[in-house]
């Protein structure tokens, strides 16, 4: 319904400006956002609420991984926890860190959880450069969002979600250059300052990133989720 709403709103939106633009699921109506760095924005994104159930806050950066996991897992209706990821890869046994080659290959496992759930997952890299502001990683990351597709993302410093992005557009409602990214970070940090034109949800962990942290990006992970 949710989709319905938005698509429905963004069409509407877009027939009022003239612009011949298709309207995905999990799109953010365009407009026109006046000020600094303004212009023709749009956006995309995935119901942010869905993760809380399974957010808390990281106090290293290897749990900054586990409860990213958790969180993916909730936003398909599985009940695992990030100790339950923490003790299914570690046992007692906790690294603080983890690179993120390791951490992508944890990724891909099967998980038990209380109540005898079980979330079996499977990790795809999307993008496994700095993003730098490629204009085709941008583009990406706005098709998996669209097709309702939580993001795992590493920086140099730690794992979180890539949510939502607002991106530059051109006539069509391609992107063309990043405008703004939401994260749900786990492990806290400062975000960037408010942007022109959006603005947060207030979910715990819900922050904007730099644009120097989201060029840092080193890799963008798609993961699969089958809950039994």
């Amino acid at each position: 319904m949710r989709n319905l709403v938005v698509a429905a709103s963004a069409v509407a939106l877009c027939a009022a400006l003239g612009h011949p633009i298709a309207v995905l699921a999990g799109s953010v109506p365009c407009r026109e956002v006046y000020g600094t760095g303004g212009g023709y924005v749009c956006g995309a994104d995935v119901e942010s609420r869905l993760f809380d159930a399974a957010f808390s806050p990281a106090q290293t950066q290897t749990a900054s991984w586990a409860v990213s996991m958790a969180m993916i897992i909730a936003y398909s209706g599985g009940e695992i926890t990030q100790n339950d990821i923490l003790s299914s890869v570690f046992g007692t046994q906790v690294p603080p860190t983890l690179s993120s080659s390791q951490a992508i290959g944890y990724s891909t496992h099967s998980f038990s959880g209380a109540h005898n759930a079980v979330a079996d997952t499977v990790a795809s890299v999307l993008l496994s450069a700095p993003l730098k502001g490629s204009r085709g990683a941008l583009r990406a990351i706005a098709g998996q969002l669209q097709a309702d597709t939580p993001l795992l993302v590493f920086t140099s410093r730690n794992a979180m979600l890539l949510t939502r992005i607002y991106y530059h557009a051109d006539l069509f409602g391609h992107p063309t250059a990043l405008y703004a990214a939401v994260v749900r970070d786990p492990f806290a940090q400062a975000g960037a300052v408010p942007t022109t034109g959006v603005k947060l949800d207030g979910y715990p962990g819900q922050r904007f990133m730099t644009e120097a942290e989201y060029d840092d990006i080193q890799s963008v992970v798609q993961v699969s989720v089958k809950n039994h």
